[in-house]
């Protein structure tokens, strides 16, 4: 059985980048956690995996900071542009059966989710998104 340790010394203000993100994985739950793997290197998942660990009873006051913070970013930008995976062919499929979701999306333009991402990248504002590689690992950047 694993023991959990409340952390009650730890301040917003020395918080880091991956332990602000951990925490707010941690919130977003599994799902999120999911689709954020998919696109960040292996030594990167060990580490948020690591800090997660370390970050499992948070006081709110922290949570609700990292909560604030990261609503601030998403809300500085003029769009916000959400993912594909909700919108896409093979969620549909999951949710209502093939048979079904053939009737649904016969009608649907369907790009390829590489072409939709990529013409997504290219609505986004440059300072818009600058800020937010701002303090980002360099991998994530050069990504």
């Amino acid at each position: 059985m694993v023991r959990l340790v409340k952390i009650d010394d730890i301040r917003y203000d020395s918080l880091r980048g991956f332990e602000k993100a951990a925490i707010l994985l941690n919130y977003l739950g599994p799902t999120a956690a999911k689709m954020l793997f998919k696109h960040i290197d292996d030594g990167d998942i060990r580490k948020l995996l690591g800090t997660m660990q370390k970050y499992r009873i948070v006081p709110v006051e922290i949570t609700k900071r990292v909560l604030e913070d990261f609503y601030e970013m998403v809300s500085e930008s003029e769009e916000y542009i959400f993912s594909e995976a909700t919108t896409n062919k093979e969620t549909v499929i999951d949710a209502v059966g093939e048979e079904r979701a053939r009737g649904i999306l016969g009608h649907l333009n369907v790009n390829s989710p590489a072409q939709r991402q990529l013409e997504s990248l290219e609505m986004v504002d440059a300072k818009s998104l600058s800020n937010f590689l701002l303090n980002e690992h360099p991998q994530t950047i050069a990504v």
